[in-house]
């Protein structure tokens, strides 16, 4: 599981429910600002399909990062 403390740190972070759910809050946020950006960056000539790659893996991070989460409050992963 230390591979997945090095790439998803606040997923591991939390103790209580509050903590848990400011987990959850903060990579959504992270996930509409930087897809916001790329989104928008995307628009640019021959460099958009960069900006829509890079927005698409943040969202999978982000994903991964709140199912991580999820399974380390349930006490799947410890």
């Amino acid at each position: 599981m230390e591979f997945l403390k090095k790439f998803f740190p606040f997923s591991f972070k939390f103790e209580t429910t509050k903590q848990f759910v400011w987990t959850i809050i903060l990579y959504c946020v992270a996930a509409f600002v930087a897809g916001f950006i790329l989104g928008f960056m995307a628009l640019i000539p021959y460099v958009g399909w960069l900006f829509s790659t890079l927005s698409y893996l943040f969202g999978v991070y982000t994903t991964g990062g709140i199912v991580v989460a999820i399974l380390h409050k349930v006490g799947v992963i410890k």
